[in-house]
């Protein structure tokens, strides 16, 4: 499978005792929102940390707990990855956010109907 957007990011925060990771795309002059890409269940990390766009590819296979994704040049390993837009500023994470009216989702590798 694979997921493109072309926008720039930036690897944005890590939280090691909840395994996730964030790339952020900010707020452009056109929109308010931000694009997060929160990486769930992370067990490795090969990535750079800026982003020109992102291309991620994957195949779950038979694997539901660790799955390869490869983005762009690198990879990180984890059990899935959603997309979300938000409404947050500069500093605030979008790791232990509930989605709502200013979070919500856009995209996830675990639904295939995407």
């Amino acid at each position: 499978m694979e997921f493109k957007l072309d926008k720039e990011f930036i690897l944005f925060d890590y939280n090691m005792s909840h395994s996730q990771l964030v790339l952020r795309s900010f707020k452009e002059d056109d929109s308010d929102t931000n694009l997060d890409i929160i990486f769930f269940g992370v067990s490795q990390i090969k990535i750079g940390t800026k982003f020109d766009s992102i291309n991620i590819e994957w195949d779950r296979g038979n694997r539901e707990d660790e799955i390869e994704f490869i983005i762009n040049d690198g990879k990180i390993f984890c059990s899935f990855f959603n997309v979300i837009e938000n409404k947050f500023n500069y500093a605030e994470t979008s790791v232990f956010k509930e989605l709502n009216q200013d979070c919500k989702l856009i995209y996830s590798s675990n639904n295939e109907d995407n």
